[in-house]
């Protein structure tokens, strides 16, 4: 038995999507697709995945936005009418966030680690 097995799939791999919009249910079903569902997303194949936390569990799907980036806001002073406001305005600043880690990073280490020791296993 694999630690996959415990998600109804076989294999689980970590993969990096940039999102061109909003619409993640797009990119679940494109995925699916292309035959790699994402876990936990059982509407489109990709098992079940509970996590436990402090005899606490919830279902969850393995997607995270692990990357943010935007411009920073930049407010700018005029005068209308001899009253002063402040509107916002582009900016050249950019803002940028990484987690380096995602949930689910820890479990996939010890997935890597168990399909490595089944692999060299294999080989002798």
């Amino acid at each position: 038995q694999t630690p996959a097995d415990d998600l109804g799939v076989k294999y689980v791999m970590e993969i990096e999507v940039q999102m061109l919009t909003e619409r993640t249910h797009q990119l679940q079903g494109q995925l699916a697709a292309l035959g790699v569902p994402i876990v936990g997303d059982s509407i489109h194949g990709g098992g079940t995945c509970e996590h436990y936390v402090e005899r606490h569990g919830w279902r969850r799907v393995g997607m995270q936005c692990c990357e943010l980036s935007f411009l920073e806001p930049k407010w700018e002073e005029a005068e209308v009418d001899g009253k002063k406001t402040k509107s916002l305005v582009k900016s050249d600043k950019k803002c940028f966030c990484r987690l380096n880690n995602a949930w689910w990073t820890e479990d996939l280490v010890k997935y890597e680690f168990y399909q490595q020791r089944e692999w060299e296993k294999t080989q002798n």
